[in-house]
This record gives structure tokens, sequence and C-alpha cells, in this order.
């Protein structure tokens, strides 16, 4: 595993756990911009821009960590728009006695990484009976 993967690792365990121990070493000298792809690549940039934001600061360059504080904001605005209609779907449904279960989006985004709205999606999925 070479420094970029090891350090998206460490900040993805991080998220996850904040107790983790988080090797800073060789932070400074980071190809950031490869961090950032990869983080993008694999779907856990909201992640790792939560790791980030929350790291004490000095311990990662300032403006990696005011752009990972404005992603997230972007993040959550968007993400709280897809729930507001994630909930007016279910009222619909709901209202037509047509019983649903939200699928991926925000439900998956809540339960796996205990917010609805850091994990980015473009549709609601919504399951329903034939």
């Amino acid at each position: 595993m070479d420094r970029c993967d090891a350090l998206l690792v460490d900040l993805v365990r991080r998220d996850w756990d904040p107790r983790a121990p988080v090797s800073a070493a060789g932070w400074t000298e980071a190809d950031w911009s490869r961090v950032i792809e990869s983080a993008l690549a694999h779907g856990v940039a909201g992640l790792v821009c939560r790791a980030v934001a929350s790291l004490p600061a000095g311990q990662i360059p300032a403006d990696l960590r005011n752009a990972a504080t404005v992603y997230l904001a972007r993040a959550d605005a968007q993400g709280r728009a897809h729930v507001a209609c994630l909930f007016d779907i279910f009222d619909a449904l709901d209202a037509a006695a047509v019983p649903a279960l939200a699928f991926k989006g925000p439900a998956l985004g809540q339960i796996a990484y205990g917010s609805a709205t850091i994990r980015p999606s473009r549709d609601l999925d919504v399951l329903v009976h034939r």
C-alpha cells in the first residue's frame, strides 16, 4: 500500500472510530490531490472530509481543512434536500396506503455512516410491493 492509500485508510478509520490511532507521519509531504481523487473515486470523500475536519488544527494544511468543511456543508445541504424529497414521497405513498421502504441513498448513509446526508446520492430508491 502506498502512502496515499495508507493515508486514505487512516482517515476513514479515524472517521469510523475517533479513538483509532492515526499516523500523521508524512502528512505534510502527502500528495493531497491524489488522496482526494482516491476518496472521490472510492465514494468515501464525505468520510475523509469529516475525519479531516475533526483533526486538531495544525495537523493538516489549513486550506485542506477549509475545503473539507465546505464539502461537508455542501453535502449536508444536498443530503437534506434528498431527505426532504424522500419524506414527501413517503407522505404521498402513505396517503395512498402504499407501504414502502427506503433503500440505499439517505437510508444507507444513516445506517453505514451515521448520517443521512454525508453519503452522496443521485436518486432516491424506494421499495414497494407489486
